[in-house]
């Protein structure tokens, strides 16, 4: 299943994954930067900073690009693979 973000669903302090991986990442900013490209993304397993300097429509692009979606749609992303998979 393909999840494509948009600017909206970008929340700070989402927590985002893929259900085949055990890492998980959070959407924070930096609120030092005073322009709109504050926004980051953290490793919640060691604090690694992955893109920094993301605009809102950045973060959407880059969580779009990578497969990773919201950690509570986890079940619902797998029953519908399940279900694709069985129907193919």
């Amino acid at each position: 299943m393909k999840f494509t973000w948009e600017p909206r669903d970008v929340v700070v302090g989402q927590v985002v994954g893929q259900h085949g991986r055990t890492e998980r990442w959070m959407i924070g900013y930096d609120p030092r930067d005073p322009d709109d490209s504050k926004f980051v993304i953290v490793s919640l397993e060691d604090g690694m900073i992955v893109n920094r300097r993301l605009t809102i429509v950045g973060v959407a692009d880059y969580l779009s690009q990578s497969g990773d979606y919201p950690v509570e749609l986890f079940d619902f992303v797998k029953r519908a693979d399940a279900r694709a998979k069985a129907e193919s």
